[in-house]
């Protein structure tokens, strides 16, 4: 949405808002998607000026309601929760180990990095790069466990594997988060869907103690308190 910082860009499990990063107007109004009701916020864009995309379900009753669910949005910063599942599964694989320090330079350094900065000259574990990735959006972190994993295409090959068949990967940070045809997008519905299968299917691939950690740094993220976390009951 115009005026929008790209780090409120927010993932919830019960509740996914995506909102896109471009200012283009557009009126609109899709489809619902089979087995949704459309929520129509057509009114909100209007006087914010953007485009949002918009996905709730009831994980119970499996009632969805949705607006633009199926547009592409550049995910931005919401990816970063995806890499620390790709990670965590990697380590699970025993690709990758939660306590292998990683160095830390100034070549590594790009814009937001809280974590990753007071590190420059030292090293962190990949636990330490996966927590600042997705409690504080850590930019170099997200860009360091990426290449760790193999680079764009193993990130894509992810999405894939866990039954995405339309998420892009194409860029690293902070150039994703430029518009840019489909470059770097993400539709409301998949992601709902990602969510589900891998926080609450049985057939999750995260182990239950990768779920737990992954979740825990997900509630302790200090962002976005006055966004979807105000709308919902105390803990």
């Amino acid at each position: 949405m115009a005026g929008a910082d790209r780090r409120t860009v927010l993932t919830a499990i019960g509740a996914l808002g995506l909102m896109g990063c471009s200012a283009r107007e557009q009126a609109d109004v899709v489809a619902a998607t089979p087995a949704s009701e459309v929520f129509d916020l057509s009114g909100l864009e209007r006087s914010r000026g953007g485009r949002m995309g918009f996905v709730a379900r009831d994980t119970g009753t499996g009632r969805t309601l949705a607006w633009r669910p199926d547009e592409r949005f550049v995910y931005c910063s919401t990816f970063k929760m995806y890499l620390a599942a790709a990670t965590l599964i990697r380590i699970q694989d025993g690709q990758e180990r939660l306590d292998r320090a990683v160095p830390i330079t100034r070549a590594d350094m790009i814009n937001h990095a809280p974590v990753t900065e007071p590190a420059i000259g030292s090293t962190l574990t990949v636990k330490q790069l996966m927590k600042g990735t997705v409690e504080v959006s850590d930019n170099p972190a997200a860009n360091i466990l990426l290449k760790a994993m193999g680079g764009l295409e193993a990130m894509q090959g992810f999405y894939r594997g866990i039954g995405d068949a339309t998420t892009r990967v194409d860029r690293f940070e902070p150039e994703m988060n430029r518009l840019d045809g489909d470059k770097d997008t993400i539709q409301p519905l998949q992601s709902a869907d990602n969510i589900q299968h891998l926080f609450l299917s049985a057939d999750t691939p995260l182990s239950a103690g990768s779920k737990s950690l992954l979740l825990q740094w997900m509630f302790d993220s200090p962002t976005g308190m006055g966004r979807i976390k105000a709308g919902v009951p105390t803990g």
